[in-house]
Protein backbone atom coordinates (compact mmCIF):
# COMPACT_ATOMS: atom_id res chain seq x y z
CA UNK A 1 0.00 0.00 0.00
CA UNK A 2 1.81 3.15 -1.43
CA UNK A 3 -1.21 5.29 0.93
CA UNK A 4 -2.25 5.51 4.50
CA UNK A 5 -4.57 2.84 5.34
CA UNK A 6 -7.48 5.36 6.98
CA UNK A 7 -7.41 7.70 3.95
CA UNK A 8 -10.21 9.62 3.24
CA UNK A 9 -12.87 8.18 0.70
CA UNK A 10 -12.67 9.75 -2.85
CA UNK A 11 -15.54 10.62 -4.92
CA UNK A 12 -15.17 7.27 -6.12
CA UNK A 13 -18.48 5.16 -5.31
CA UNK A 14 -18.28 1.43 -5.53
CA UNK A 15 -20.50 -0.19 -7.78
CA UNK A 16 -22.31 -3.30 -6.31
CA UNK A 17 -23.83 -4.74 -9.83
CA UNK A 18 -19.96 -5.23 -11.10
CA UNK A 19 -18.31 -6.34 -7.80
CA UNK A 20 -20.94 -9.27 -7.76
CA UNK A 21 -20.49 -9.65 -11.79
CA UNK A 22 -16.38 -9.76 -11.42
CA UNK A 23 -16.47 -12.20 -8.33
CA UNK A 24 -18.38 -14.48 -9.98
CA UNK A 25 -16.37 -14.67 -13.02
CA UNK A 26 -13.62 -14.80 -11.21
CA UNK A 27 -14.67 -18.05 -10.16
CA UNK A 28 -15.95 -19.10 -13.22
CA UNK A 29 -12.67 -18.49 -14.65
CA UNK A 30 -10.73 -20.34 -11.91
CA UNK A 31 -13.80 -22.84 -11.04
CA UNK A 32 -10.31 -25.36 -10.45
CA UNK A 33 -8.67 -23.70 -8.69
CA UNK A 34 -11.63 -22.84 -6.58
CA UNK A 35 -12.97 -26.07 -5.58
CA UNK A 36 -9.65 -27.50 -4.86
CA UNK A 37 -9.01 -24.65 -2.55
CA UNK A 38 -12.70 -24.88 -1.09
CA UNK A 39 -12.15 -28.85 -0.98
CA UNK A 40 -8.55 -28.02 1.45
CA UNK A 41 -9.91 -25.94 3.71
CA UNK A 42 -13.27 -28.09 4.19
CA UNK A 43 -10.76 -31.04 5.38
CA UNK A 44 -8.75 -28.70 7.33
CA UNK A 45 -11.81 -27.26 8.99
CA UNK A 46 -14.69 -30.11 9.15
CA UNK A 47 -12.77 -33.42 9.08
CA UNK A 48 -11.21 -33.28 12.67
CA UNK A 49 -14.87 -31.93 13.91
CA UNK A 50 -16.42 -35.07 12.75
CA UNK A 51 -13.65 -37.58 13.58
CA UNK A 52 -13.64 -36.35 17.02
CA UNK A 53 -17.07 -36.32 17.43
CA UNK A 54 -17.51 -39.48 16.47
CA UNK A 55 -14.65 -40.57 18.93
CA UNK A 56 -16.41 -39.19 21.97
CA UNK A 57 -18.05 -41.85 23.60
CA UNK A 58 -18.26 -39.80 27.10
CA UNK A 59 -18.91 -36.68 28.54
CA UNK A 60 -15.44 -36.77 30.84
CA UNK A 61 -13.92 -36.66 27.35
CA UNK A 62 -16.16 -33.97 25.69
CA UNK A 63 -14.20 -30.75 27.24
CA UNK A 64 -11.16 -32.31 25.95
CA UNK A 65 -12.70 -32.69 22.20
CA UNK A 66 -13.97 -29.03 22.33
CA UNK A 67 -10.09 -27.91 23.14
CA UNK A 68 -8.73 -29.54 20.86
CA UNK A 69 -11.06 -28.98 18.25
CA UNK A 70 -10.63 -25.16 19.53
CA UNK A 71 -6.97 -24.92 19.30
CA UNK A 72 -6.92 -26.88 15.93
CA UNK A 73 -9.32 -24.29 14.74
CA UNK A 74 -6.76 -21.25 15.11
CA UNK A 75 -3.49 -23.50 14.89
CA UNK A 76 -4.27 -25.16 11.53
CA UNK A 77 -7.52 -24.08 10.00
CA UNK A 78 -6.48 -20.15 10.60
CA UNK A 79 -2.98 -20.31 8.33
CA UNK A 80 -5.14 -22.56 5.98
CA UNK A 81 -8.00 -19.89 6.04
CA UNK A 82 -5.36 -17.18 5.40
CA UNK A 83 -3.75 -19.20 2.35
CA UNK A 84 -7.08 -19.55 0.75
CA UNK A 85 -7.58 -16.18 0.55
CA UNK A 86 -4.35 -15.70 -0.34
CA UNK A 87 -5.11 -17.66 -3.23
CA UNK A 88 -8.63 -15.22 -3.82
CA UNK A 89 -6.09 -12.12 -3.71
CA UNK A 90 -3.95 -13.37 -6.70
CA UNK A 91 -7.09 -14.15 -8.40
CA UNK A 92 -8.55 -10.85 -8.02
CA UNK A 93 -5.52 -9.09 -9.11
CA UNK A 94 -4.69 -11.54 -12.45
CA UNK A 95 -1.61 -12.05 -10.69
CA UNK A 96 -1.27 -15.60 -11.68
CA UNK A 97 -3.01 -17.69 -9.33
CA UNK A 98 -1.74 -21.04 -8.35
CA UNK A 99 -2.49 -23.79 -5.89
CA UNK A 100 0.51 -23.45 -4.30
CA UNK A 101 -0.59 -19.98 -2.70
CA UNK A 102 -2.44 -21.54 -0.01
CA UNK A 103 1.00 -22.83 1.46
CA UNK A 104 2.81 -19.46 0.57
CA UNK A 105 -0.50 -17.62 2.18
CA UNK A 106 -0.55 -19.84 5.36
CA UNK A 107 3.88 -19.49 5.94
CA UNK A 108 3.64 -15.75 5.12
CA UNK A 109 0.78 -14.92 7.32
CA UNK A 110 0.94 -17.43 10.62
CA UNK A 111 1.16 -15.83 13.45
CA UNK A 112 -1.69 -12.96 12.44
CA UNK A 113 -3.42 -15.64 11.00
CA UNK A 114 -3.46 -17.31 14.74
CA UNK A 115 -4.31 -14.49 16.44
CA UNK A 116 -6.94 -13.25 13.99
CA UNK A 117 -8.55 -16.07 14.12
CA UNK A 118 -8.78 -16.44 17.73
CA UNK A 119 -9.62 -12.91 17.82
CA UNK A 120 -13.01 -13.83 16.00
CA UNK A 121 -13.28 -16.82 18.05
CA UNK A 122 -13.45 -15.35 21.36
CA UNK A 123 -15.35 -12.11 19.95
CA UNK A 124 -18.05 -14.27 18.18
CA UNK A 125 -18.58 -16.71 21.34
CA UNK A 126 -19.02 -13.32 23.67
CA UNK A 127 -21.20 -11.76 20.91
CA UNK A 128 -23.59 -15.52 20.54
CA UNK A 129 -23.09 -15.96 24.17
CA UNK A 130 -25.21 -12.59 25.10
CA UNK A 131 -28.10 -13.23 22.88
CA UNK A 132 -28.62 -16.56 23.77
CA UNK A 133 -28.31 -15.15 27.85
CA UNK A 134 -30.50 -12.00 27.40
CA UNK A 135 -33.24 -14.33 24.70
CA UNK A 136 -33.18 -16.97 27.70
CA UNK A 137 -33.89 -14.87 30.36
CA UNK A 138 -36.37 -13.01 28.36
CA UNK A 139 -38.76 -16.57 27.60
CA UNK A 140 -39.74 -17.42 31.58
CA UNK A 141 -39.54 -13.87 33.03
CA UNK A 142 -41.06 -11.93 29.54
CA UNK A 143 -39.27 -9.01 30.94
CA UNK A 144 -39.30 -6.27 27.81
CA UNK A 145 -36.19 -5.01 28.71
CA UNK A 146 -34.16 -8.26 28.41
CA UNK A 147 -36.21 -8.18 24.71
CA UNK A 148 -34.90 -4.74 24.00
CA UNK A 149 -31.19 -5.91 25.10
CA UNK A 150 -31.60 -9.27 23.27
CA UNK A 151 -32.38 -7.41 20.01
CA UNK A 152 -29.35 -5.51 20.60
CA UNK A 153 -26.94 -8.21 21.28
CA UNK A 154 -28.42 -9.89 17.66
CA UNK A 155 -28.18 -6.30 16.10
CA UNK A 156 -24.04 -6.45 17.30
CA UNK A 157 -23.39 -10.00 16.65
CA UNK A 158 -24.89 -9.47 12.91
CA UNK A 159 -22.42 -6.55 12.48
CA UNK A 160 -20.00 -8.45 14.01
CA UNK A 161 -20.34 -11.08 11.02
CA UNK A 162 -20.54 -8.59 8.54
CA UNK A 163 -17.19 -7.35 9.74
CA UNK A 164 -15.58 -10.72 9.48
CA UNK A 165 -16.25 -10.19 5.92
CA UNK A 166 -13.32 -7.96 5.22
CA UNK A 167 -11.12 -9.61 8.27
CA UNK A 168 -9.12 -11.97 6.10
CA UNK A 169 -8.93 -9.79 3.08
CA UNK A 170 -7.53 -7.28 5.29
CA UNK A 171 -4.88 -9.45 6.90
CA UNK A 172 -4.28 -10.63 3.16
CA UNK A 173 -3.86 -7.15 1.70
CA UNK A 174 -2.43 -5.41 4.17
CA UNK A 175 -0.97 -7.72 7.22
CA UNK A 176 -1.74 -4.92 10.04
CA UNK A 177 -1.89 -5.80 13.55
CA UNK A 178 -5.20 -7.58 14.78
CA UNK A 179 -7.07 -4.86 16.74
CA UNK A 180 -6.51 -2.27 14.06
CA UNK A 181 -7.26 -5.19 11.82
CA UNK A 182 -10.84 -5.19 13.68
CA UNK A 183 -10.94 -1.40 13.74
CA UNK A 184 -10.41 -0.90 10.20
CA UNK A 185 -13.13 -3.67 9.02
CA UNK A 186 -16.06 -2.23 11.67
CA UNK A 187 -14.80 1.50 9.72
CA UNK A 188 -15.27 -0.04 6.47
CA UNK A 189 -19.21 -1.56 7.84
CA UNK A 190 -20.10 1.51 9.13
CA UNK A 191 -19.02 3.26 6.23
CA UNK A 192 -20.45 1.09 2.89
CA UNK A 193 -23.46 -0.56 5.53
CA UNK A 194 -25.77 -1.22 2.08
CA UNK A 195 -22.58 -2.27 0.01
CA UNK A 196 -21.67 -4.43 3.07
CA UNK A 197 -25.22 -5.87 3.20
CA UNK A 198 -25.95 -6.83 0.32
CA UNK A 199 -22.54 -8.56 -0.18
CA UNK A 200 -23.60 -10.20 3.02
CA UNK A 201 -26.67 -11.52 2.12
CA UNK A 202 -25.38 -12.82 -1.12
CA UNK A 203 -23.12 -14.85 0.91
CA UNK A 204 -25.22 -16.01 3.60
CA UNK A 205 -27.67 -17.14 0.26
CA UNK A 206 -24.77 -18.77 -0.81
CA UNK A 207 -23.86 -20.62 2.70
CA UNK A 208 -27.91 -21.93 2.13
CA UNK A 209 -27.08 -23.09 -0.91
CA UNK A 210 -24.13 -25.28 0.03
CA UNK A 211 -25.34 -26.78 2.52
CA UNK A 212 -26.64 -29.82 -0.19
CA UNK A 213 -24.44 -32.97 -0.61
CA UNK A 214 -21.17 -31.86 -2.19
CA UNK A 215 -21.93 -28.66 -2.54
CA UNK A 216 -20.16 -27.45 0.94
CA UNK A 217 -17.08 -28.26 -1.24
CA UNK A 218 -17.34 -25.45 -2.68
CA UNK A 219 -18.15 -22.53 -0.10
CA UNK A 220 -15.45 -21.15 1.33
CA UNK A 221 -13.35 -20.84 -2.02
CA UNK A 222 -16.36 -18.63 -3.50
CA UNK A 223 -16.32 -16.84 -0.24
CA UNK A 224 -13.06 -15.84 -0.29
CA UNK A 225 -13.26 -14.52 -3.94
CA UNK A 226 -16.32 -12.65 -3.30
CA UNK A 227 -15.11 -11.16 -0.04
CA UNK A 228 -11.75 -10.21 -1.85
CA UNK A 229 -13.66 -9.00 -4.53
CA UNK A 230 -15.50 -6.65 -2.36
CA UNK A 231 -12.96 -5.07 -0.34
CA UNK A 232 -10.94 -4.38 -2.84
CA UNK A 233 -13.75 -2.27 -4.64
CA UNK A 234 -14.02 -0.71 -1.32
CA UNK A 235 -10.45 0.36 -1.45
CA UNK A 236 -10.61 1.87 -4.47
CA UNK A 237 -12.94 4.38 -2.30
CA UNK A 238 -10.37 4.98 -0.60
CA UNK A 239 -7.62 5.62 -2.76
CA UNK A 240 -6.01 2.70 -1.54
CA UNK A 241 -6.19 0.34 -5.00
CA UNK A 242 -5.97 1.92 -8.57
CA UNK A 243 -9.31 2.37 -10.22
CA UNK A 244 -9.30 0.70 -13.49
CA UNK A 245 -10.42 3.14 -16.76
CA UNK A 246 -13.53 2.74 -17.94
CA UNK A 247 -14.17 0.08 -20.96
CA UNK A 248 -16.18 -0.08 -23.34
CA UNK A 249 -18.01 -3.75 -23.13
CA UNK A 250 -19.18 -5.82 -26.21
CA UNK A 251 -22.59 -6.82 -25.91
CA UNK A 252 -23.26 -9.44 -23.05
CA UNK A 253 -21.77 -10.96 -20.39
CA UNK A 254 -18.68 -12.66 -20.78
CA UNK A 255 -17.72 -13.75 -17.65
CA UNK A 256 -14.31 -12.44 -16.23
CA UNK A 257 -13.35 -9.95 -19.11
CA UNK A 258 -14.21 -7.66 -16.13
CA UNK A 259 -11.31 -6.06 -14.76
Amino acid sequence: MERNADSAPTEYAPRLWKTLKRAAGDVYDNLGLVAAASFIWFVTAALPFFLGLALVKSRALAGVWIAGVLLWSILVTGPVTAGVFQLAANIAKRDSPALSDILAGARRLLLPAWKLAAAQMILSAVALTDVVFFYGMFVPSKNFALLIFGAIALYALVFWAMMATYQWPLLVEQRPPTFRLIYRSFLFVADNLFFTTIIFFVIICLTILCIGPGMALLLMGVVAVISTTALRELLRKYGLVEIEPEVVEDHGWHIGDYR
